[in-house]
């Protein structure tokens, strides 16, 4: 559902696979130390007015924002796709 269809199979998602192919897509090699100061900006953030959950490792493709893409790096224009709240109205999850 919220994975990219190249990322898709039958089995279920491993999500070392997808933060490899996220990482990749940056043009970070996943056995650097950039790779973990990668993992720890790669934050998920709620909307605070609807709950729906950015998450860095898939993106928000049907808006185009590919895989891969930091919440920090989203255009100051995106919105919330559920509720159309601005980027101020979301928070890190914990």
């Amino acid at each position: 559902l919220g994975v990219p269809r190249s990322l898709r199979r039958a089995g279920p998602v491993d999500c070392r696979q997808t933060e490899r192919v996220a990482a990749f897509r940056s043009g970070i090699c996943t056995g650097s130390e950039e790779f973990l100061k990668f993992r720890m900006t790669m934050k998920k953030y709620r909307c605070k007015p609807c709950g729906w959950i950015y998450d860095p490792e898939v993106g928000d493709p049907e808006n185009g924002v590919p895989a891969g893409t930091a919440f920090e790096d989203l255009p100051d224009d995106w919105a919330c796709p559920l509720c159309g709240a601005t980027k101020e109205d979301f928070e890190p999850e914990e």
